[in-house]
C-alpha cells in the first residue's frame, strides 16, 4: 500500500515520532510517499486526491482530516495515538499504533458517513457526534495535557458522573424524523459512531457506514442508573434510550451544544443534523 502520512506529534503524549511511524509502516509493507505534520489547517483539502492518507493522531486530528478529505478521491487509514481513540475503536481498529499498522496488511476500505449541523449561525461537519447535556456542558473540564491515557479517561468519567448527578433537563426540544421526543431528557447525543467522550460506548449498535444518525438520550428517571453505569462502563450497555434517524431537528433555548470536540455556549435557535453523502472510504478490519 502506497500512502501519505499525516502525523500529530503531540498526540498521546508524543510517544510516536514521524520516524518511528514510517519505520513501522515500511515494516508492514507500506510505501510512505510523503510525511506531513497535522498542524496545517488546509492540508487535508490539498491531499483529497492523494490515494491513501494515513492519519496518526487522536480523535480531534482524525476528525479534522476526515472532514477535509470528504468529497475527494482519497481513502483514509487511521493510526490511533490519542487518548480515547473513539473513532478508531468504533471501526474495530486496534487502539494501539503497532496493532493498527499491522492491521493494514489485511484491511479493506469501508464507507464512513459524516454528518452536518446547520442552523443557529452554525454550519459544521461532524464525525463523532453532536450533543446536548452533561458531555457538552462539561467538555471544557475534561483533562487533556500532562496525564496518561488511563488518567484522562478516569478523570473524564469522574467529571461526567458529577455532572449527571447534578444535571438539569436540557433546554431544547428534539424532533427525530418528524416525531417529537416528548419525555424530559438530561442528555441527548446524535452519534455517527458508537463511542464518545472518555471512551464511553453510548450507542453500541451505531454503524458508521449506514445512512443514519444513532440518537441516544437519558430520561430523567434513569439519572441514578447512569451515575452507577459511569462507575464501570465496560460492565454492560448504558441505561439510555436509542433510535435511528435520518434527520434530527433541535430547537435550542440557551443550551451548550457540542459538535465533535467543539463546544458552543448558549445556542438559541433551530439546528438540523443530517448524514451527508458521499461516504469517505476508511480502512478497517475485514
Amino acid at each position: 500500500m502506497r500512502l501519505t502520512l499525516i502525523h500529530n506529534p503531540g498526540a498521546g503524549g508524543g510517544g510516536w515520532s514521524a520516524g518511528r511511524l514510517v519505520a513501522a509502516l515500511r515494516a508492514a509493507g507500506c510505501e510512505v510517499a510523503a510525511v506531513y505534520a497535522a498542524d496545517d489547517p488546509e492540508l487535508a483539502e490539498r491531499l483529497a486526491a492523494a490515494g491513501v492518507v494515513a492519519v496518526a493522531g487522536g480523535d480531534g486530528t482524525v476528525a479534522r482530516i476526515a472532514k477535509g478529505l470528504h468529497g475527494g478521491d482519497a481513502a483514509m487509514a487511521i493510526i490511533p495515538s490519542g487518548g480515547a481513540n473513539n473513532i478508531a475503536c468504533s471501526l474495530g481498529i486496534p487502539p494501539e499504533p503497532e496493532a493498527a499498522i499491522a492491521m493494514l496488511r489485511t484491511a479493506r476500505p469501508r464507507p464512513f458517513r459524516l454528518g452536518r449541523a446547520i442552523g443557529a449561525g452554525c454550519d459544521r461537519g461532524f464525525v463523532e457526534s453532536v450533543g446536548l447535556g452533561p458531555i457538552a456542558r462539561e467538555a471544557w473540564r475534561m483533562p487533556d495535557d500532562g496525564v496518561t491515557r488511563e488518567e484522562k479517561r478516569e478523570r473524564g468519567r469522574a467529571v461526567l458522573r458529577e455532572a449527571v448527578r447534578e444535571a438539569e433537563t436540557i433546554r431544547a426540544a428534539a424532533i427525530l424524523d418528524g416525531e417529537p421526543l416528548r419525555e424530559a431528557t438530561l442528555m441527548l447525543e446524535a452519534m455517527g459512531i458508537a463511542r464518545v467522550g472518555p471512551s464511553l460506548t453510548v450507542a453500541p449498535d451505531a454503524d458508521p457506514g449506514d445512512a443514519f444518525l444513532h440518537v441516544a438520550w437519558l430520561p430523567l428517571e434513569r439519572r441514578a442508573a447512569m451515575v452507577d453505569w459511569l462507575d464501570d462502563p465496560e460492565a454492560g450497555p448504558p441505561p439510555l434510550c436509542w433510535t435511528r434517524a435520518r434527520r434530527v431537528g433541535l430547537e435550542i433555548a440557551g443550551e451548550s451544544l457540542r459538535i465533535d470536540d467543539d463546544r458552543i455556549k448558549a445556542v438559541v435557535g433551530k439546528v438540523v443534523l443530517e448524514v451527508v453523502e458521499p461516504p469517505l472510504a476508511v480502512f478497517s478490519p475485514p
